[in-house]
């Protein structure tokens, strides 16, 4: 696999390029959070729409007034600016992001605010045109674990169903886990019910939401599981209406394992398919300590299908599974420095996941690790989008997006910021940039400080990637931000 020397970035149909630059910064625990500009940059050329938010064709985007570039979404506390200790460690340790009714953006985060007893605040909001971003609402407060490659929590939403939920473990008071709990929304994040989707040990829930029900994967001493729950029906013409969440029936089922491997206790991920079929890719380890990703349909009685890693690179630290028409893609990023010169694995189907080619490596031509996981999303053109030769016409191809926050980055200014996006539609050439599109500096570029990349596909195009600003010297407040390609 191929990874161009020079970064190119397609912006507003022009190329911008820096040839990789020498000298790194501390690993991002142990330096300074510097932010980018909020300059307004232009439309990027990265359209997006998620399997996960599937976006019914009568839906027009509420939000005009959203710039592209970077926008504040909710200042922190102002505790946090004058406590750089519960700033740089506390406040929103994990962003994400889903779509409601209507394509409303709501945009979740999760503080810590106990140590003593881990026990975190999750809060959200969401975007309204006349007034933009909502003030921000307490929706759980949680003990909950942080782990190097685990989300704290996960989230989804379904347009179609005017749903948006978030999962996240549930602890007894020793902090032993005891279940996963599911907290969703049916007014774009003003008010949330909770209903318990898992009881019993559950660890690194993840969340999906589409075709009329949530899914909810998940891992335990016995394995992967996927527990579903049937939404109540609604007209599309009737407003989402609440939801009692002691009234779901979700209904567990284990998923089957890979012969000869014992699936390891990592987050699983879980997303729809073109028919809106939920799936799971999960990772498992053999006897030698050999590693290598599964992929299961739920409701599929057949042994989960093994996707091989090109290599045996040792040791994987995440797994992501996406879905663009029939075409299925995982990846899985590789442990630090298991691997030299390897960002990710990556892995294809191209009849909805019933076969997939062995995973080939992202060649990493920054030489950066990620030590936090990779995020994975399907970006797609809007329809009607087509690429023309002198003999023939096609729709425009899907890319897939890689997102991650390097452990070093570079010192000299580039075109480049952060977080760092691959991307790809051939899945063997590789183009490496960063979310921020106007020319950065580390004293000028957004540090992402999420425990997980974050990126979401929207039904307006675009790609969406939130994250938390600390650094509260520079030109966008200390909080919660979001770029908009």
């Amino acid at each position: 696999m191929a990874v161009a020397a020079t970064m190119v970035f397609s912006i507003g149909g022009a190329s911008s390029c820096s040839n990789a630059p020498d000298g790194a910064q501390p690993p991002s625990s142990e330096r300074p959070d510097p932010v980018a500009s909020s300059r307004e940059a232009p439309n990027q050329d990265l359209h997006a729409t998620s399997s996960v938010h599937p976006t019914p064709s009568s839906v027009t985007p509420r939000w005009p007034g959203l710039p592209s570039g970077w926008t504040l979404v909710a200042a922190a506390p102002d505790r946090y600016t004058t406590d750089h200790d519960a700033l740089m460690h506390d406040f929103g340790q994990d962003v994400a992001m889903a779509f409601g009714a209507g394509g409303t953006p709501v945009v979740a985060w999760a503080s810590l605010t106990d140590s003593s007893n881990s026990v975190y605040t999750i809060s959200a909001t969401s975007f309204v045109t006349e007034t933009g971003w909502s003030s921000p609402v307490e929706v759980a407060r949680a003990r909950l674990a942080p782990g190097p490659t685990a989300s704290l929590f996960t989230m989804s939403g379904a347009i179609a169903e005017g749903v948006v939920a978030l999962a996240f473990e549930r602890r007894d008071d020793t902090g032993f886990s005891a279940g996963v709990d599911v907290m969703f929304s049916t007014d774009l994040g003003r008010s949330w019910a909770r209903s318990a989707a898992a009881d019993g040990e559950a660890y690194h829930p993840a969340v999906t939401v589409g075709g009329g029900a949530m899914h909810v994967a998940y891992a335990s001493a016995e394995g992967y599981s996927v527990s579903s729950a049937v939404l109540p029906p609604r007209s599309r013409a009737e407003p989402p209406a609440p939801i009692d969440g002691t009234q779901l029936a979700w209904k567990v089922q284990q998923l089957p394992a890979l012969e000869g491997f014992t699936p390891a206790d990592k987050q699983p991920s879980v997303a729809l398919d073109n028919e809106g079929r939920p799936a799971v890719a999960s990772i498992s380890a053999g006897a030698d300590n050999t590693q290598v990703a599964t992929f299961v349909h739920v409701g599929d009685r057949n042994a989960a299908k093994a996707i091989e890693l090109a290599g045996n690179p040792g040791g994987v630290s995440s797994v992501s599974l996406a879905f663009a028409g029939t075409r299925a893609v995982v990846s899985l990023a590789i442990e630090p420095r298991a691997q030299a010169g390897v960002l990710a694995s990556v892995a294809s189907s191209d009849d909805g996941g019933e076969t997939f080619n062995a995973a080939q490596p992202v060649l990493d031509g920054l030489n950066e690790r990620a030590p936090f996981g990779i995020g994975l999303v399907a970006v797609t053109p809007p329809g009607g989008q087509t690429v023309s030769t002198a003999t023939t016409t096609a729709p425009k191809p899907a890319q897939f997006v890689l997102n991650f926050e390097p452990d070093m980055f570079k010192d000299t200014s580039s075109r480049c910021g952060l977080p760092r996006l691959v991307y790809s539609s051939d899945l063997s050439s590789w183009t490496e940039c960063g979310a921020g599109t106007d020319v950065v500096s580390p004293a000028t570029a957004v540090i992402p400080a999420n425990l997980t990349p974050s990126a979401v596909a929207g039904p307006d195009g675009r790609l969406y990637v939130p994250v938390t600003n600390r650094n509260p010297s520079a030109p966008l407040p200390v909080g919660i931000v979001l770029w908009r390609a």
